[in-house]
């Protein structure tokens, strides 16, 4: 009983002892590394054999894609077009592999289905050891929920029926550079001499492929559209004046396999889903 005692005593004045050196934190890394075989808060077991299941088009299923090919995973992706749509969903739903009737989905030849495109890219970052450490969990969630915030910002102008160069003009010089400075100001100082832009920690997180999709699909927006605006503004750079972020992106991309994959044929062509209402506003004095 006494030693007991002793051995109880000992192993709490360790974990003090190992708090205060500030090397806790070490010790819970390498034990999640040694069971679950994964760095990360909440690792998750490997994920063999997906299939991806979108329409044909780039949209929420796109940062899935560039976690999928930016890290080497086999995968098989379903596409679909709206026409298909409604039969396909009612099938999805009967099986509960479309949780709540939407799309991307993925399953695995072990059976798992998941929803819902940021529940996807986490899980799968979680499979490859590329969870945030639980320091940075919170600090990981602001910033993948405020990206869903931007998106659907940006998706009210671009799924519009209606779809008008007034209502993107007001998108790109308002709502999105008030945006990009929420992220410019959360985004930390990169180490430029080390060639590598991490937006948390000092390590690749399934957080990067959240914001590089997000700044990725809005220069998109831009560039595309602008096509339709008078030539004037075609030398309007929307990262400018955003030096933290921009050098995130235009680093990030330079990752072998994603820059592979972001010049791939293969990948499906960005393109609006109406065309404008009109070519071109004009003032009228």
């Amino acid at each position: 009983m006494a030693f007991g005692t002793q051995l109880i005593f000992a192993l709490i004045a360790a974990t003090i002892a190992l708090h205060y050196s500030g090397r806790s934190k070490l010790l819970i890394d390498s034990l999640d590394k040694a069971i679950f075989g994964s760095y990360g808060c909440i690792p998750a077991p490997h994920i063999e054999e997906l299939t991806l299941q979108y329409f044909k088009t780039r949209g929420r299923a796109e940062s899935i894609r560039m976690i999928l090919q930016d890290n080497n995973i086999p995968y098989s992706e379903v596409n679909f077009n709206g026409d298909e749509w409604m039969e396909i969903k009612k099938k999805g739903i009967e099986t509960g592999t479309f949780t709540f009737g939407q799309v991307p989905a993925i399953t695995t030849k072990s059976g798992f289905t998941l929803v819902q495109s940021m529940a996807i890219v986490h899980y799968i970052g979680r499979s490859l050891g590329l969870d945030c450490e639980c320091d940075d969990y919170h600090l990981c969630e602001v910033i993948a929920l405020g990206s869903e915030d931007l998106r659907i910002k940006l998706n009210k102008v671009f799924y519009d029926p209606n779809f008008s160069m007034a209502s993107r003009n007001t998108y790109i010089s308002d709502v999105l550079p008030n945006w990009l400075g929420y992220f410019e100001k959360l985004a930390p100082r990169f180490d430029k001499e080390s060639n590598d832009s991490f937006f948390i920690g000092d390590r690749l997180t399934w957080i990067d492929y959240v914001v590089f999709e997000l700044i990725d699909t809005n220069v998109e927006f831009n560039n595309h559209t602008r096509s339709f605006l008078p030539e004037v503004h075609i030398l309007y750079d929307m990262l400018e004046g955003f030096p933290k972020l921009k050098y995130f992106y235009e680093t990030f991309s330079q990752r072998p396999n994603l820059q592979k994959y972001l010049l791939s044929s293969s990948r499906l062509p960005y393109k609006l889903p109406y065309p404008p209402r009109t070519v071109v506003e004009t003032k009228t004095s």
